[in-house]
């Protein structure tokens, strides 16, 4: 079993905020929706989350983000191991 599907066995209204914040998080704004998930790969990266790196790479793979878009952002963060930095 995922630990989505156990989150939503376990506690289906805490999954449900989540769920309901992240697409509001998500919706296009002031930032277009592209615009963010490269964001979240690197904020997932940051917090060492495997189940939120693999989810925001897929979605922001699948919403179009390519490589060539990211090209000339740099970003810097840290981690237990030390800085990362990427481009």
């Amino acid at each position: 079993m995922s630990k989505v599907a156990r989150l939503y066995e376990l506690k289906p209204e805490v999954l449900q905020l989540f769920l309901d914040f992240n697409g509001k998080v998500f919706a296009d704004g002031a930032l277009s929706t592209k615009a963010k998930e490269p964001i979240a790969v690197v904020a997932a990266h940051v917090t060492q989350c495997p189940y939120c790196i693999a989810s925001r790479t897929k979605n922001a793979k699948s919403g179009g983000v390519r490589r060539r878009d990211s090209r000339g952002n740099i970003c810097c963060y840290s981690t237990p191991s030390g800085w990362c930095f990427g481009a």
